[in-house]
């Protein structure tokens, strides 16, 4: 088991997504696959900043895989499908934690009221748990 590579399963999203891909490849053995929810330009298109895009290219230039997901009739559809790639390809997925963001367009935080802040633990063998 040792000898076993750690990979992680990421969208390279802005954020916790790169935070983890960034961490894990510090390690001995470890491998990055990388399922993109839009074509690559696309995708790009959601990230504000120039160093955010370069961080994306870098990031998936020293991936292992990079998987072009089917495409999706919605961008919200494409982000969904990516998400459930990693869960149905996971072996674990640590946690999910539930935050609000903001109306788009505008700094205009939102919430998801009682679920603000709660975390989910999926694909745990038979279990599904709120905290």
């Amino acid at each position: 088991m040792l000898d076993s590579p750690l990979v992680v399963l990421s969208a390279l999203a802005e954020g916790a997504d790169r935070l983890v891909a960034q961490r894990v490849l510090t390690r001995a053995n470890a491998r990055l696959i990388v399922p993109l929810p839009l074509a690559r330009d696309e995708y790009m298109q959601d990230f504000e900043s120039d160093e955010s895009k370069r961080e994306f290219l870098d990031l998936l230039a020293r991936a292992d895989e990079v998987l072009d997901l089917p495409p999706q009739p919605t961008r919200n559809e494409a982000y969904r499908a990516a998400g459930l790639y990693v869960l149905d390809h996971c072996d674990v997925l640590i946690a999910w934690v539930h935050t609000g963001n903001r109306k788009p367009g505008t700094n205009e935080p939102t919430s998801l009221g009682d679920e603000q802040g709660t975390v989910t633990f999926e694909n745990l063998p038979g279990s599904r748990v709120h905290r």
